[in-house]
């Protein structure tokens, strides 16, 4: 019981889905582009959850830039080191599936109430306010320089309790390997999300509410796949998706 009131006040107020749902989104149209265009690392290998374009990982272009810093930074501070993304865009269908997985593993398979959503989001975000659908979340570690994982406790996206990002049960080495992710990804303007040590995003609802910014800049949007793979140069313009947040134009 101790142990689950740790757990609880572990995930700040600002990023529980009654405080989210609040916040405005104003699209602004911003391209998409495949991560691995901007020379970074991606490995599928290490995702669990089912993707939703292929072998490629489309994230909004701003926020590939801020990752080519976020691995600046790392390199200053862990020479060799590399960020290996291994989530990106994911569509809100199954964003939707995935979410209701975790409920039932949880035990809230049949419960819609506020404290089931709550709870559930400690480990994947509510649908409703996603940052995944909106190409502007990844998720991500960091390997050594002979391409071996560093030690952050759990394993990518594991849903279990010690994926909160502070738990205070998982051994000194992974805390320090999750304080480095986080610190070089803020540093390059990213939302670091308490619930999951791996997950950072820019421009979404929870970067809005982590950064107490008005607005977020990222909706949720539709991605066809045959988009994805027409593209030689795996760019997209705001004319191949189809925004699906109801926002209030900027």
């Amino acid at each position: 019981m101790m142990r689950d009131k740790i757990y609880e006040a572990l995930m700040p107020e600002c990023m529980r889905y009654r405080n989210l749902i609040k916040i405005p989104v104003h699209e602004n149209e911003e391209v998409t582009s495949d991560i691995l265009e901007y020379g970074l690392d991606i490995g599928l290998e290490y995702s669990k959850l089912p993707p939703s374009t292929g072998k490629t990982l489309i994230l909004r272009q701003s926020v590939c830039e801020r990752l080519v810093k976020a691995q600046e930074y790392l390199h200053e501070e862990r020479k060799g080191h590399r960020l290996i993304s291994t989530y990106a865009y994911r569509s809100l269908a199954i964003q939707q599936e995935s979410f209701e997985a975790v409920k039932k593993q949880l035990g809230f398979s049949t419960r819609t109430d506020t404290e089931a959503l709550e709870a559930t989001s400690h480990f994947i975000c509510v649908p409703e306010v996603a940052g995944h659908p909106t190409c502007g979340a990844v998720d991500l570690f960091i390997c050594d320089s002979t391409g071996t994982p560093l030690d952050f406790g759990t394993e990518m996206h594991a849903f279990e309790k010690d994926s909160c990002s502070f738990s205070p049960f998982i051994s000194d080495t992974a805390t320090i390997n999750r304080k480095i992710l986080r610190f070089v990804m803020q540093k390059a303007g990213f939302a670091p999300y308490d619930g999951e040590w791996w997950h950072f995003s820019f421009g979404d609802r929870a970067w809005a509410s982590y950064y107490k910014e008005s607005k977020a800049h990222f909706g949720q949007i539709e991605i066809p796949v045959m988009s994805i793979n027409s593209r030689p140069d795996k760019t997209m313009s705001c004319s191949d998706v189809r925004v699906l947040t109801d926002s209030p134009p900027p």
